[in-house]
């Protein structure tokens, strides 16, 4: 919104009442840090596009090895005793 003071045009955020303005303060927050690092962009994408060119190519997976893939791994965390989820029916039970 943009508000006078003193003959000369101010913009203002009013925030509406009722609403959250967690996304408004991270987007600002973020904004500000880049203002702050002040990093090369240009230099920084450069860098990527090179790296990009170096990397071997790979062939995709197909759905059933990547289907294994997570197999293999519920399979592993189910016999590792340090697991932090347990398999258990109690929260049936016993709710959340």
């Amino acid at each position: 919104m943009t508000k006078f003071s003193n003959g000369h045009p101010q913009r203002v955020w009013i925030k509406t009442k009722g609403k959250r303005n967690e996304a408004l303060d991270c987007r600002v927050y973020g904004l500000a840090a880049l203002h702050i690092l002040n990093p090369n962009l240009e230099m920084l994408a450069d860098e990527l596009e090179k790296e990009s060119m170096n990397i071997k190519k790979v062939a995709p997976k197909t759905h059933n090895q990547t289907q294994q893939d997570y197999d293999r791994r519920i399979r592993e965390s189910y016999r590792d005793p340090d697991n932090w989820i347990k398999v258990s029916d109690e929260w049936l039970e016993n709710g959340f």
